[in-house]
């Protein structure tokens, strides 16, 4: 969700930034705020030039700022669809915004062979020869994922919290959340489970399907302790997929 700031309220600290970072003649038209839990994140559209233009303005307030630019500027020089950086002001980092609307489970297959197709990209092209594991994007859930309808790609956000580990971590916290609102007693038939398998499908890369289900219980029930009003159905998912474990290791292995 996003809130809106007319342009009499806009704070001149913000204007003399925007000032700074964008020239003289830049003046801040609008402002749009998104809720965010961790940094302070808000959309401007700005006059530069006689242009009317809009960038993504992200205040740090959690997270390593240095990191995240670093990460988006390596992802964007590898076309991997991601916000590109325009500039930096203290503890503000100014993007690019990137078209689509968030990423809610259920998703189609299709949607989830992007995602899959766009994880092993990002795998593969961001971690370096002789890595000892791999360069992981971190906080991989759908929430930090938008879809492109009209040109059906699939878009990343928020960096901050990559690392080099097994890739199973990432792959793990997807699934976890392409499972979000599915039911104990069909989830062998939902359009999510279908949604797992097409992600995994497109992925390709090589993974430990018994590591994957065991960190992909271990997520849900970590999800026990934040999601407790809907703590009683994801317990009974737990103890459908432990309970045809076999079953469900083999789909995550069937590639």
């Amino acid at each position: 969700m996003m809130q809106s700031v007319s342009n009499m309220s806009i704070p001149l600290s913000w204007k003399a930034i925007v000032k700074q970072v964008f020239g003289l003649d830049a003046e801040i038209q609008a402002v749009y705020f998104y809720e965010s839990k961790k940094n302070q994140v808000s959309r401007l559209r700005l006059l530069v030039n006689g242009e009317q233009t809009n960038v993504i303005a992200k205040k740090y307030v959690w997270g390593d700022m240095d990191s995240e630019i670093a990460v988006l500027k390596k992802a964007d020089s590898l076309d991997l669809n991601v916000p590109s950086f325009i500039a930096r002001f203290s503890d503000i980092a100014f993007f690019t915004p990137v078209p689509g609307v968030s990423m809610h489970s259920p998703i189609t297959e299709k949607q989830a062979c992007l995602l899959g197709e766009w994880m092993r990209a990002f795998h593969e092209n961001m971690t370096p020869p002789r890595a000892r594991g791999t360069f992981l994007r971190g906080d991989c859930t759908l929430k930090n994922f938008l879809y492109d309808e009209e040109g059906e790609k699939v878009y990343s956000l928020d960096f901050e919290q990559a690392y080099f580990g097994p890739a199973e971590d990432d792959l793990a916290e997807l699934i976890v959340t392409l499972l979000t609102g599915a039911k104990a007693e069909n989830v062998w038939e939902s359009p999510h489970i279908l949604a797992v398998k097409a992600m995994l499908r497109a992925y390709k890369r090589k993974f430990n399907a018994t590591f994957l289900f065991e960190e992909s219980i271990q997520g849900l029930t970590n999800r026990l302790e934040f999601r407790r009003e809907f703590a009683s159905e994801i317990q009974a998912l737990i103890d459908e997929l432990n309970k045809r474990k076999n079953i469900f290791i083999e789909l995550l292995d069937n590639r």
